[in-house]
C-alpha cells in the first residue's frame, strides 16, 4: 500500500465523514522519490488543506513510515497530476479499461447549492442555476456563468453537476473539466500516434451535460478550440446541455474564434458580481459559525470593509485574522483586524497610486482632471473629488496630508472630513457601497 493511501485511512479514522469526504478523498496524490505532491482542484480547496490539514497528513505520513517508502517533504498545489495516455492496454480492477486523465474529472463536494450564501450580487445566477438543474435537457443552451475570480462561478458549475447527478440517478452522463486541462490533454494528444486526439473526442462527445470551468484559457490554443468546437457542435445539435464559466462575456474574449464566440454569446449568459456588505458579512457568518468562531458585528463588517473584491478573498481574510489571534493568543478585535489584514492585502497597495485613482474617477464621473483638483463646489465635483480622497486613504499607504497635496493642496482636515463623508455614505446605503466596489475593481484593474 502507498503511504498516501496508508495516510488517507488513517485521516478517514480521524476526521468526520463530511470532512473527509471534502478535503481529503478528493485529493490526488504523486509521490517523486522522498517527496508527495497533493494536487487540489481549486485555490479555495489548497488553501483549506493547507492550514488545516497539512501538519495532520504530515504527522500520519511520519507514523507510517516503514523504510520502505520513506516520505520527507509534503506539497500541496493547484491543479491535476497529468499522465500521457497510456500506449497500450493495462488490466482494470473494475472492467479491464484504465481511465485517461482527461476521463477523471470531479464535482467538488462542498460545492452544492445548499452551502451556497445568496445575495443581490449573485441570485439571478443562482435561480437560473437551480432551474436549469431542475431541467437540464430543456434549459437555455449553452449556459455561460461570468464574472471575476472568487465569487461561485465554479460553485455553481459543481451545483448544477451535483443536482442533476442526484435526481438523473446515473440515467445522464456528466462530464467536468477546467478548459485549461482540456487544452493540455489535447496538446499532448496532438503528439500521440494513433488516434488519441479521437479518444479524447467521443469521451466529451458522450456527454449528455458537460461542465466546462474557465473557458477562456481556450483562446491560448486555436487547435484545441477547433476541436472543441466539433464537441460543442455535436452536443448542441442533439440537446446536451452546456455549462461554462468564464471571467468575462464570451464576446470580450481575445482570439476566440468567431463562431466559438458567436455559439457561447447566443446562449444564456448571467454575470456573478462581486458580492456587496449585506452579503459579504453573510458568508463571513456562515463560515465563522462553521468554524464555530466568535465574532461581533464590528469585527465582521472591519473584515468585509477591507476584504471586498470577491468571495475567495474574505475567506482568506478571515483565516488570516483567525491565525493571527491564534498566534498572539488574543481575542479577535478591530485592532487585530487592521493588524493582520493591513499586511495581508499590502499586495494592493504596492499597486495602486493616486495618479490610478485620478484617471479612474476622470473617466467615471466625466470630468476634468483639473477640475477635480480645483476648488469648484458643484455637487457632482465634490462627490467625485471625496470619493477620489476615501479611495486614496483606502487603497494607498499615504497620509491625509500627502493626499490632500496631491488633490489640489487641500488641507489635512479636509480629506480627514471627505473621508469621514464618505464613510457615513457607505455605510448608509447600497448605492454608495456598490459604487465604491465598482471604483475599486475598476483601480485594481
Amino acid at each position: 500500500m502507498s503511504p498516501w493511501e496508508t495516510c488517507r485511512r488513517k485521516l478517514q479514522s480521524q476526521l468526520s465523514a463530511n470532512e473527509f469526504d471534502s478535503w481529503i478523498k478528493p485529493l490526488q496524490a504523486r509521490q517523486f522519490g522522498d517527496r508527495l505532491m497533493l494536487f487540489a482542484s481549486n485555490r479555495y480547496m489548497h488553501d483549506e488543506v493547507q492550514h488545516r490539514y497539512l501538519e495532520r497528513i504530515e504527522e500520519a505520513l511520519a507514523g507510517g513510515r516503514d523504510g520502505s517508502h520513506p516520505i520527507e517533504a509534503v506539497k500541496v498545489i493547484v491543479g491535476e497530476p497529468f499522465a500521457s495516455p497510456p500506449k497500450g492496454p493495462k488490466a482494470s480492477r473494475s472492467n479491464g479499461a484504465v481511465k485517461q486523465p482527461w476521463q477523471e474529472g470531479r464535482l467538488r463536494p462542498a460545492f452544492t447549492f445548499e452551502n451556497f450564501v445568496v445575495g443581490e450580487c449573485n441570485s439571478v445566477p443562482l435561480a437560473v442555476a437551480q432551474q436549469l438543474a431542475e431541467n437540464p435537457l430543456g434549459g437555455s443552451n449553452p449556459l455561460v456563468i461570468y464574472g471575476d475570480v472568487g465569487n461561485g462561478k465554479t460553485h455553481l458549475r459543481d451545483a448544477i453537476g451535483h443536482r442533476i447527478q442526484e435526481r438523473a440517478s446515473g440515467r445522464l452522463k456528466v462530464v467536468i473539466c477546467h478548459a485549461q486541462h482540456f487544452v493540455r490533454y489535447m496538446v499532448e494528444a496532438f503528439k500521440q500516434r494513433g488516434n488519441a486526439v479521437e479518444a479524447i473526442l467521443r469521451h466529451y462527445q458522450a456527454a449528455d451535460v458537460l461542465l466546462i470551468d474557465d473557458i477562456q484559457f481556450l483562446r491560448r490554443a486555436p487547435n484545441t478550440q477547433e476541436e472543441f468546437f466539433k464537441i460543442f457542435n455535436i452536443l448542441y445539435d442533439r440537446g446536451s446541455q452546456i455549462v461554462l464559466t468564464s471571467d468575462r462575456h464570451p464576446s470580450r474574449i481575445p482570439d476566440l474564434d468567431d463562431g466559438l464566440k458567436s455559439r457561447l454569446a447566443g446562449g444564456l449568459n448571467v454575470a456573478i458580481k462581486p458580492p456587496d456588505r449585506s452579503m459579504s458579512i453573510a458568508v463571513l457568518m456562515r463560515k465563522a459559525q462553521q468554524e464555530s468562531i466568535s465574532l461581533s458585528s464590528e469585527v465582521l463588517g472591519r473584515i468585509a470593509h477591507k476584504a471586498a473584491s470577491s468571495v475567495r478573498e474574505l475567506l482568506s481574510a478571515l483565516h488570516c485574522v483567525t491565525q493571527m489571534s491564534k498566534i498572539t493568543d488574543s481575542g479577535i478585535t478591530i485592532e487585530l483586524v487592521d493588524e493582520a489584514l493591513d499586511g495581508f492585502f499590502g499586495r494592493y497597495n504596492q499597486h495602486v497610486g493616486l495618479d490610478d485613482i485620478l484617471s479612474v474617477l476622470v473617466e467615471r464621473y466625466d470630468v476634468g482632471r483639473s477640475d477635480i483638483l480645483s476648488v469648484r463646489r458643484s455637487q457632482h465635483l465634490v462627490h467625485a473629488r471625496h470619493m477620489g480622497m476615501y479611495l486614496a486613504r483606502e487603497l494607498t499607504n499615504f497620509s491625509y496630508s500627502e493626499i490632500g497635496k496631491a488633490f489640489g493642496g487641500k488641507h489635512h482636515t479636509t480629506v480627514k472630513s471627505a473621508c469621514g463623508k464618505v464613510a457615513e455614505l457607505r455605510r448608509a446605503g447600497p448605492s454608495v457601497e456598490a459604487e465604491y466596489l465598482s471604483l475599486v475593481k475598476q483601480i485594481r484593474g
